[in-house]
């Protein structure tokens, strides 16, 4: 069966035990739509950088270059979906128009594609709307193969694009930028940052709760939201890319890296390690 006439591609991001993945500098060929729902970093668009965290929804159009900031890209979770237009634009525009197959009227793509070109953001906070219409409309691309979700995909789709450009007319710019008001979020995400340099502490999942004045389960709940890990796999993710770079930084034993970045074996050590880095410690130092 032939893909959807108005779609590029489409994906989903899972949060994974391999390090960190790159996003590269890039552009594409049509509007791209990104849901964040977990996880926490910064990406830039035209050099410009915007914090984005979960529950933010995301868009760049396809003259503008974009990418993260930084190597590589914190673990978290995404969807993402890549709208065609009518034409290839490759310089900036003041409107643009849509794929005939979202049957938008010309009046439409004016006021939906000067939205979108006007807005000074790209990381917007995604209304229970955008959420809804972007998982669903995922969802249903991943099964357009069955039986009436073909159509049912280009209405969740061009919905999508229309919720996305009130958003971006609605909002206040710096909405995305600001702390959120929770407590409990903030006492996580001071933990969070806390943790970088104690990384090495024998922390356990009551200990860590603890620290943050949490029940274990909430705490759970929001570091996940946060990061992307569980806390024990956030606290071993800190411990191996620590460990990375004493393999390649200094002449220590693996035994001796193992016991300085908090772990109580070498042999936990290794089993830790290749869940995320694909290697055994060894084989990392000759290759670095």
């Amino acid at each position: 069966m032939k893909p959807l006439q108005a779609l590029l591609f489409h994906g989903h991001w899972k949060p994974v035990k391999t390090l960190r993945r790159r996003l590269d500098r890039h552009k594409n060929p049509g509007l791209e739509i990104v849901l964040i729902t977990k996880g926490e970093f910064w990406w830039q668009v035209e050099g410009r950088r915007e914090k984005v965290k979960p529950e933010t929804i995301f868009y760049t159009l396809p003259w503008q270059e974009h990418g993260g900031v930084g190597e590589v890209q914190p673990n978290a979770e995404l969807f993402y979906i890549c709208l065609a237009l009518a034409e290839a634009c490759d310089k900036p525009r003041r409107t643009f128009e849509f794929h005939p197959a979202f049957g938008f009227a010309p009046s439409e793509e004016r006021e939906i594609s000067s939205a979108l070109v006007s807005s000074s953001t790209h990381a917007l906070r995604a209304t229970p709307d955008a959420d809804w219409l972007m998982r669903a409309a995922f969802h249903t691309l991943e099964e357009a193969s069955r039986l009436g979700q073909r159509p049912r995909a280009q209405s969740l789709l061009k919905l999508l694009v229309i919720e996305l450009a009130r958003c971006a007319s609605e909002q206040h710019p710096n909405a995305i930028q600001h702390d959120p008001a929770d407590e409990a979020e903030r006492r996580v995400r001071k933990f969070v940052e806390m943790l970088h340099g104690r990384y090495q502490e024998p922390w356990t999942l009551e200990s860590m709760s603890q620290a943050s004045r949490l029940r274990r389960t909430h705490f759970a709940q929001l570091l996940k939201r946060h990061t992307g890990d569980s806390p024990v796999t956030f606290l071993n993710r800190l411990r191996v890319e620590r460990a990375c770079e004493m393999l390649a930084g200094t002449s220590k034993s693996i035994t001796e890296i193992a016991f300085e970045t908090g772990f109580n074996s070498s042999q936990y050590f290794a089993t830790v390690f290749r869940q995320f880095v694909q290697a055994d410690p060894r084989s990392l130092r000759k290759r670095l």
